[in-house]
């Protein structure tokens, strides 16, 4: 019986040892699901960087992040790259910010086109462009120093291709487009055509009842209007001003305000009664205009998508047409993760302050693919 009572209390001490491992490797793993990458807002690369002359802003050819390193760059052949290249050097090959906040390796590389002459073509292109059968997207990339533009599959793509080109030499001061190609095209498969991701029947916690029936979505940002009072901002394609918004059965706002035409997909949804931030969400969240980098990793937050997904910023200047409002929507942000139907008007957001308790908010999840998500920028969300 104590040889019993000694086997049997060996085998609860490795139990519990076993027990404590799984314990500790159960919260290294969450510890780890906590971690942010680093984050770094354009502003804050050129704020660090420090003032350009005017011939540097000149030839100026973008900025973007390759896993932890910052590639700013300028015109090929140009003083300003040469000058950029000694000064990198001086400093050690890393970019600090005045406060040190910011304490990053930097690599100074040459680029055929400079931003302005990329952002001149997006700019035609997106105003443009869409009236050409077939083109669905147009983004700057700044890491292929070109404009993305996917054509949908059909029998006049090179026929598209060739109008482009000749729309680009036409109406901006970029002329030999073919011979350095300032335009990169991609097929557009019926998987890779971007809709809302509003769900119906119940996939979301917050609802609105109108006339047609009921709209499912998620909240994202806590905003207080001047107008309305505090309340939240989601997007706008899916209430109507004067619906009642619903947490399960309960009532916990109405709709006071909605922008869908284009640039801004959001709506406004004021607190009614004593419901507050804190009864529909985890964390409280502030609206910040920042424009992340390229290349950098931000967090995608909706109803479904939870508690958070990591996605890489693949473009900060994404435009669409999207053919379910047959608008062409412009300045948003593409991630390279896929959210869920369900989602839409969650957080895009990055970091933590306070300890964790006040999430910074870039955006809201407005449309996804089958590979790609889309937020509309906080810089664009009106203030209402």
């Amino acid at each position: 019986m104590k040889q019993f009572r000694k086997v049997f209390a060996a085998l609860l001490m490795l139990l519990s040892i076993v027990l404590a491992c799984i314990g500790v490797q159960a919260f290294a793993d969450e510890s780890e699901e906590e971690k942010y990458e680093p984050f770094f807002a354009e502003e804050d690369i050129l704020d660090a960087w420090g003032s350009f002359t005017q011939e540097e802003q000149a030839d100026y050819a973008g900025v973007y992040v390759a896993e932890d390193t910052v590639v700013l760059r300028f015109k090929e052949g140009s003083d300003s790259l040469e000058n950029a290249t000694s000064r990198n050097s001086k400093n050690a090959k890393m970019l600090v910010d005045k406060e040190k906040k910011l304490q990053q390796s930097l690599v100074i590389e040459s680029a055929t086109y400079t931003y302005n002459e990329l952002k001149a073509v997006y700019d035609l292109l997106v105003e443009k462009a869409y009236s050409i059968d077939g083109v669905r997207s147009v983004s700057l990339s700044n890491k292929g120093n070109c404009i993305n533009v996917g054509i949908a599959a059909n029998d006049r793509t090179s026929e598209i291709q060739k109008e482009l080109f000749t729309m680009v030499k036409d109406g901006t001061e970029v002329k030999n487009v073919e011979e350095k190609p300032v335009l990169s095209f991609n097929i557009v498969s019926d998987e890779d055509e971007f809709s809302y991701t509003t769900s119906i029947n119940g996939n979301s916690q917050l609802k609105t009842t109108y006339s047609y029936g009921t709209m499912y979505y998620s909240a994202a940002v806590r905003h207080y209007s001047s107008t309305y009072g505090d309340g939240f901002i989601t997007t706008g394609h899916g209430p109507a001003v004067g619906d009642a918004v619903k947490y399960g059965s309960t009532t916990i706002g109405y709709v006071k305000e909605v922008h869908h035409d284009g640039t801004d997909d959001s709506a406004f949804v004021k607190f009614s009664g004593s419901h507050n931030w804190n009864s529909i969400t985890t964390r409280y969240e502030e609206k910040v205009s920042v424009t992340p980098a390229e290349g950098v990793t931000i967090k995608l937050r909706g109803y479904l998508t939870k508690p958070y997904a990591s996605a890489e910023v693949v473009s900060n200047s994404f435009s669409y047409f999207n053919q379910q409002d047959g608008m062409s929507w412009t300045d948003l942000i593409q991630t390279d993760y896929a959210v869920q139907a369900g989602d839409s008007g969650g957080a895009a957001y990055w970091g933590t302050i306070d300890g964790g308790r006040t999430t910074r908010v870039i955006g809201v999840i407005t449309a996804a693919n089958a590979t790609h998500t889309l937020v509309v920028k906080s810089s664009n969300i009106e203030n209402y």
